[in-house]
């Protein structure tokens, strides 16, 4: 019923023990039961088969809660329920385990750790577990070893789409699968602390299939060419002018500029690429065809609206090279662009930031 409350005191507080039992809590926010751990070994435990938890809310109230849900039995549901913590160090070691046990799921969910602190290892944890769906969920705060974590041995036919997650722990790892893991894992996305490297944000082997797109944005600063060695100055300390700092093996399935000012120049060229290959991502561009309002994408300007550069092929960048845009022929003094990539890490570790806008 609505408001109802209830402590979980110990591994046998509440044990589902009869086959095809739903629990379902009546509510909306927190008018729905709240169920609040207040011992380490506190826990809901899932032992028979086809049993179901939906619309209730888990909270930890104290330090170091071992496990919220032990989904110990086959065909197991968590629907439409929130894990949170009640104060400062209270906290879910593993919110869900998901052990040994086939076609468990875990949908529309929200999970919430606290952030600055590293509580939470993960919030659902996948060990042998076939078949098991982790779909439109959604995490945020600090988790050490990732928000979804698939270990032990590998869990095959998963299928985890369509989540949300934010780390802002330093590792900001999200999926990790470090045991090969087979299945359908696509469209998640992973944000993070402002300025973070993501270090470790992916980690897979062998599985394939865990490609997780991260959109990331370059404030370029103004062109002044005329001034020796500002940005668009042609052969000066800024050309060329880094826009994204990159770490490891990555791809790139879009990028593209905005130009917000209109940029000036009677001669200059500018392209994106990285040392050694300047114009690979963005093909030269004469300077005084770029307008406010204009989208670069290649050697051709849209006004407005246009197809971004990678829509075709996808681009890999190989261990870390810097994604750099240049000036030639002449300096270009006036005008400013806004850049937008569209990435992937290929590796664990590799990560695209923007590069700090220098004058």
């Amino acid at each position: 019923m609505p408001g109802h409350t209830e402590n979980i005191s110990a591994a046998t507080s509440l044990v589902m023990n009869v086959a095809g039992v739903r629990i379902i809590g009546m509510g909306w926010g927190r008018s729905r039961p709240i169920l609040t751990y207040t011992a380490t070994s506190g826990t809901v435990e899932m032992d028979t088969a086809n049993c179901t938890l939906e619309n209730i809310v888990f909270v930890a109230s104290v330090t170091i809660v071992t496990v919220g849900i032990n989904v110990d039995a086959a065909d197991c549901s968590i629907v439409n329920c929130e894990f949170d913590f009640d104060a400062t160090a209270d906290d879910f070691i593993t919110a869900i385990d998901i052990d040994a046990v086939d076609r468990a799921a875990v949908i529309n969910c929200r999970f919430i750790a606290e952030n600055g602190t590293a509580g939470m290892a993960e919030a659902i944890r996948l060990d042998t577990a076939d078949e098991c769906q982790i779909i439109g969920n959604q995490f945020t705060g600090d988790m050490t070893d990732g928000c979804i974590v698939l270990e032990g041995a590998a869990s095959d036919s998963v299928e985890i789409r369509d989540n949300r997650m934010w780390n802002g722990h330093a590792n900001a790892r999200g999926i990790v699968n470090s045991v090969g893991s087979t299945g359908i894992i696509r469209d998640n996305t992973l944000s993070y602390e402002d300025g973070q490297a993501m270090a470790q944000q992916l980690l897979a082997t062998t599985s394939g299939s865990t490609l997780n797109w991260q959109i990331t944005a370059h404030r370029s600063s103004v062109f002044d060419g005329g001034t020796g060695d500002s940005h668009g100055n042609d052969t000066g300390a800024n050309d060329p002018y880094t826009i994204f700092t990159v770490t490891g093996d990555v791809i790139i399935k879009a990028i593209w500029g905005i130009c917000n000012t209109t940029l000036v120049s009677a001669t200059a060229q500018i392209s994106v690429g990285v040392t050694g290959n300047l114009a690979a991502l963005l093909a030269l561009e004469e300077v005084d065809e770029i307008l406010d309002g204009n989208v670069y994408v290649s050697a051709t300007q849209a006004v407005g609206v246009a197809n971004v550069a990678g829509s075709g092929a996808m681009f890999a960048i190989n261990d870390g090279l810097d994604i750099i845009e240049s000036t030639v022929t002449a300096n270009c003094t006036a005008g400013q662009i806004d850049y937008y990539c569209i990435w992937a890490p290929a590796e664990d570790g590799a990560s695209i930031i923007s590069a700090a806008a220098t004058t």
